[in-house]
């Protein structure tokens, strides 16, 4: 009866014991556990629906509206026959509005985002994009002055 409470209790120490932590106060020497902060910080991604690249210094290329702690990223640009027009992987990347070097019509477009932020959330973002060409910030709100 005794070997069988020595084996209960060391069966209860194996599966009880790994699991409790103990502080040692004695060693100030000991390394800190490093904690990537990236894993922390919630992801942030968002995309507009539309731009104007159109020269006159606003909203000129399609990127990311916000991001942040953001570790993988890939956007791709369609037309409406669903060819691809343009792609880019770094998240500071850009479409400039332009096919093969000339610009494409204003119009709808299409984008696909596929993502993935520091805390592991994925992002797939499928979205209308409309480029406005012919759009001017300042005629349109009515505070330019002939």
């Amino acid at each position: 009866m005794k070997s069988f409470l020595y084996a209960f209790l060391l069966l209860f120490a194996i599966i009880a014991l790994p699991t409790a932590t103990f502080a040692d106060d004695d060693d100030d020497d000991e390394e800190e556990e490093i904690v990537d902060s990236t894993e922390l910080q919630a992801s942030i991604l968002e995309m507009p629906n539309a731009f104007s690249p159109n020269d006159d210094g606003i909203n000129e290329h399609y990127q990311p509206k916000k991001y942040q702690n953001i570790t993988e990223f890939r956007a791709m640009i369609f037309n409406r026959w669903g060819q691809c027009l343009y792609t880019w992987s770094d998240i500071t990347g850009f479409w400039d509005g332009t096919y093969r070097g000339r610009p494409v019509k204003d119009g709808v477009y299409f984008v696909r985002v596929r993502a993935k932020g520091g805390d592991g959330k994925e992002y797939d973002i499928k979205k209308d994009v409309t480029l406005m060409r012919k759009y001017n910030q300042t005629t349109e709100s009515g505070s330019n002055e002939q």
